[in-house]
């Protein structure tokens, strides 16, 4: 059975943040960057990246911590922000529509606005919408 993942290129238009958001952030191009996952997982949250910009003022971090139910298994996630300063409010904002959304989906609308949030033009907010549709539909 083929596996979605396997397929999971960027399309044009899209360029992936991944791995460069402190560059994009230093130089003013990306307004806000979120790590999450596990707390107890080999997952390396970029903390020590981000330091030495946290401690000087030039970036602002917000972190969250909650336990997460999985099959009767708890499990401690933790939300980890950055945000240029005077873009603080992304973080709430980003917060407030993860809490609408929880266990209801998420709808083209939310997506694009988790674009713009985390810096993402509306062009490639869309091209990534198309992409996800383009891979779905090979797995249906």
């Amino acid at each position: 059975m083929a596996n979605p993942d396997d397929d999971w290129d960027y399309p044009p238009g899209v360029g992936p943040h991944e791995g460069c958001e402190l560059d994009l952030m230093l130089g003013g191009e990306k307004p806000l960057a979120l790590f999450s996952g596990a707390a107890d997982t080999e997952y390396e949250f970029p903390d020590a990246q981000f330091a030495p910009h946290v401690r000087s003022g030039r970036i602002v971090q917000r972190e969250y911590r909650y336990p997460l139910v999985i099959r009767g298994a708890t499990r401690p996630m933790r939300e980890l922000y950055y945000a240029l300063p005077g873009e603080e409010w992304r973080v709430f904002a980003m917060r407030t529509l993860y809490a609408r959304t929880k266990g209801k989906g998420r709808t083209d609308a939310d997506t694009h606005e988790i674009g713009r949030l985390l810096g993402y033009s509306k062009a490639e907010v869309q091209a990534y919408l198309d992409h996800c549709d383009t891979v779905e539909q090979k797995f249906r």
